[in-house]
């Protein structure tokens, strides 16, 4: 859970907090958080322009990024467990941006697409080879893996009371 005060808790299913993992706290408040299939890395960002990767059980591939800009989603790639060559998430503001891990622990940004004339990155999502977004225009949906845009799904709504994107 993140708190507009910057900090994120880690709870059970029972709404215990889990105090096991020392989490940095953003500066202002936590827009979006994204947790991989296997349960084992989280992915924070604020408004501030930093995005946390952290692991729970190692901080091995641990991360960090000051894009210096507001941000308004994460997602952190749904197996970065098991891809050791692959550590990647992708951030949403007015673009939408992969972030990898190289071999030498640099951190290489590509921009996927500018989504500044549709008014921003809203929400995404992120299902085996294929990211999701919602601007206020519409969806659109990325393949990572051919690394093309698979085209734009106009809305007849805002798109801003999209809650969730599922992309399977």
């Amino acid at each position: 859970m993140g708190t507009e005060w910057g900090r994120v808790h880690l709870l059970d299913h029972q709404g215990n907090s889990i105090k096991n993992k020392q989490l940095r706290h953003h500066s202002v408040c936590v827009s979006a958080i994204s947790i991989d299939l296997a349960g084992e890395y989280i992915a924070s960002c604020s408004h501030d322009g930093k995005v946390y990767v952290y692991g729970f059980y190692t901080t091995n591939n641990d991360m960090f990024v000051n894009l210096e800009t507001l941000l308004t989603s994460v997602q952190i790639d749904p197996h970065y467990k098991k891809l050791a060559n692959y550590r990647r998430f992708v951030t949403g503001d007015n673009k939408l941006i992969l972030h990898e891990k190289t071999l030498l622990s640099r951190i290489r940004s590509t921009t996927l697409c500018d989504a500044s004339m549709e008014g921003g990155v809203i929400n995404m999502s992120w299902c085996t080879q294929f990211i999701a977004w919602a601007t206020n225009v519409g969806v659109r949906v990325y393949d990572i893996q051919a690394r093309t845009s698979l085209g734009l799904i106009k809305w007849k709504r805002n798109a801003r009371y999209v809650v969730r994107i599922l992309v399977s």
